[in-house]
């Protein structure tokens, strides 16, 4: 069943977990709430993309910078990175982590971008639906 979470809550819960465990730098740019049409699960979807962004991070000075922005009917969750990019087979790995958001970004009624970050990186964009007018 889905219902409204707090998509920044998430994002913020997880970006502080990854900086925590990781020698990476994290920044947020959170609104207060942003409330989406998920469940519990969507935390796996936050934390699968922060996660990869900052374990697979090469760069000698790795960032990754964690984004929620609300819009007319939607909420962008947007995670860059500095790292190496993620290869055409990780993209096409049908048992890896994006395996697992594509599956539930699609449950949820949203959209998975996946591109490069100029100049180095990955730049991954979840757009799900918006409950309520946060």
């Amino acid at each position: 069943a889905l219902e409204p979470v707090d998509l920044a809550a998430v994002a913020e819960t997880v970006a502080e977990r990854v900086a925590n465990a990781h020698p990476v730098t994290v920044t947020t740019d959170l609104p207060e709430c942003a409330h989406v049409h998920a469940n519990d699960a969507v935390r796996s979807v936050v934390g699968n993309l922060v996660e990869n962004a900052a374990e697979h991070n090469d760069a000698a000075d790795p960032r990754v910078a964690v984004a929620v922005e609300p819009r007319e009917g939607a909420v962008r969750l947007e995670v860059r990175d500095n790292g190496p990019g993620v290869p055409d087979d990780v993209l096409a790995d049908a048992d890896g982590g994006l395996e697992l958001v594509r599956t539930l970004v699609d449950h949820y009624g949203g959209e998975l971008r996946v591109a490069t970050n100029d100049p180095r990186g990955t730049v991954c964009a979840v757009d799900l639906p918006r409950a309520g007018e946060d």
